[in-house]
């Protein structure tokens, strides 16, 4: 599995809902939920389209109260993950259908461990 990152870089302090946590540059919202959505099958899936993926969310993040903090790729498997701050489940794939209209097969409610 590659990981990629959307350039966050962890501080030893935790927040209480997510339990993740990011430096001021990346602005973390981090009073809401932490969500891992799962993209499954994505056909002929590369770094480098992922990467572009990513950053047409980004653009898009903000009209619907999300922050994409990394996502994950795994070519073998054709899969993708995203770690998403969220108001709710849903809003990641409203943003995901925004930006480029591949929506996650899965959406689970994360902590990190300690």
């Amino acid at each position: 599995m590659q990981l990629l990152s959307a350039n966050a870089k962890m501080n030893e302090a935790t927040p209480e809902k997510g339990q993740l946590n990011l430096n001021s540059e990346s602005m973390c919202i981090s009073n809401m939920p932490l969500y891992m959505d799962v993209h499954k099958k994505v056909k002929g899936v590369t770094a480098k389209a992922v990467a572009e993926a990513h950053r047409k969310d980004l653009e898009h993040q903000g009209k619907h109260g999300v922050q994409f903090l990394k996502y994950w790729v795994d070519e073998k498997s054709e899969s993708v993950f995203c770690l998403v701050n969220a108001p709710d489940r849903e809003a990641s794939n409203k943003v995901h259908k925004e930006a480029h209209g591949l929506l996650a097969d899965e959406i689970h409610e994360v902590s990190e461990g300690k």
